[in-house]
């Protein structure tokens, strides 16, 4: 089972190899790459979500979009 965490501590996978520099490719490979993803939102978090503002609306948006295809991803 592949598992992977965006902010990889003291690892270097195929994931941060690919795309280091631009945040939301890392999040788009880490969602796909990945056979189950652990949300964990803070308050500051859902409010941006909810309101679709910069890479957390991004993220939001890829999350939102593979949930339904994949229900026990998450």
């Amino acid at each position: 089972m592949a598992v992977a965490f965006l902010f990889p501590v003291g690892s270097y996978n195929k994931t941060t190899e690919r795309s280091s520099i631009d945040f939301s490719t890392m999040m788009n490979y880490a969602i796909q790459d990945s056979d189950k993803v652990v949300v964990v939102l803070s308050r500051a978090y859902k409010r941006k979500a909810e309101e679709n503002k910069g890479g957390v609306g991004v993220e939001y948006n890829l999350i939102l979009g593979d949930i339904d295809k994949h229900t026990n991803k998450y």
